[in-house]
């Protein structure tokens, strides 16, 4: 089940919202209403995501930091990149005209891994940073590892944005934070059902047609022009209906895109696409190998160490990519 579909959109959503608003116990529906999602997703992966939640939370109770990151980290690597490398190998094997393959194994990609993955080493690390203590309450955590309208297409959180949130919730939601809920659903239901699936029709005839070999440059320029707008209002649409059910909720998260195609650089173009995933490779990653590799290097050295955090962010943001 998707975010953008009908029995979403008409079924579980409404009836989540209806328990919510009228119950005092809002954290459980919350938790309830996630893990169900989730199921409905895939329920093979559901113990997967409730085990490293649980688990996360234990190795931050415990102080085990590193064990926490790198449970998470295999899972990652195993579900989403284990593939991935196996038919790397295998291609650059027969380029040399190797005739033995490995074969590739028969993993499904979990739902929302690399969102919820990230978020629990995002959490381990701000714990080994001391920048709050670890959370007491299980239902918290898992909520929040779990939380429904983020986890199949973020944004991704950033330290105790929503933990802090999930932890406090409003008794009762002001008629602000319905109308700007309804304003962002329906602005990202406009963006994809009118506009991205209209551009993904054309590029079924143009982009992956025949029509883009025998109608020659003009038609491909406009091929990956619509291609680049139909993938951003794709999605920033899911962007959009996330932050409007999360206002249904009385949570604020913060915007995912910022116009990026009206950026000036490609520096500037990084700080208004999938910003939340920017931010989180900046703060987790970039900043602190940075200061760690000038600290090792000397302020004489301060370009070479920007330099290849810089480098070493961006591949691993690549391979994140695919």
């Amino acid at each position: 089940m998707v975010i953008t579909s009908f029995e979403f959109l008409l079924i579980f959503l409404p009836l989540t919202l209806l328990l919510y608003w009228n119950t005092q116990h809002k954290l459980l529906i919350l938790c309830v209403s996630s893990y169900l999602f989730y199921a409905l997703g895939g329920l093979i992966f559901l113990p997967l995501l409730l085990g490293l939640s649980l688990a996360t939370y234990w190795l931050a109770q415990s102080k085990r930091i590193s064990w926490g990151i790198a449970l998470n980290l295999v899972a990652l690597v195993i579900f989403k990149y284990l593939n991935f490398g196996i038919d790397t190998l295998n291609t650059i094997g027969v380029s040399l005209g190797v005739t033995a393959l490995i074969p590739l194994l028969q993993l499904a990609l979990p739902l929302g891994i690399s969102f919820f993955v990230f978020k629990h080493i995002g959490y381990l690390l701000d714990v080994r940073a001391g920048s709050y203590e670890p959370v007491r309450s299980k239902i918290l955590f898992v909520t929040y590892s779990a939380f429904f309208p983020q986890i199949s297409a973020g944004p991704l959180s950033i330290g105790n944005d929503t933990l802090s949130q999930l932890a406090n919730l409003p008794q009762t939601i002001t008629l602000d934070q319905l109308y700007t809920g309804f304003m962002w659903i329906s602005i990202g239901l406009i963006k994809k059902i009118l506009i991205a699936d209209t551009l993904s029709n054309a590029l079924q005839i143009g982009f992956y047609g025949q029509e883009l070999a025998a109608n020659g440059f003009i038609w491909g320029w406009s091929s990956v022009i619509i291609f680049a707008l139909q993938l951003y209002f794709d999605f920033s649409s899911y962007t959009d209906i996330v932050l409007g059910i999360s206002h249904l909720l009385g949570i604020t998260l913060l915007p995912n895109f910022n116009n990026p195609y009206l950026a000036t650089s490609p520096a500037d173009f990084w700080q208004r696409w999938h910003i939340s995933l920017s931010r989180w490779f900046r703060f987790y990653l970039f900043s602190p190998l940075s200061r760690t590799l000038l600290k090792r290097w000397g302020s004489a050295h301060s370009e070479r160490a920007q330099y290849s955090a810089n480098f070493i962010t961006m591949g691993l943001i690549g391979l994140w990519h695919g």
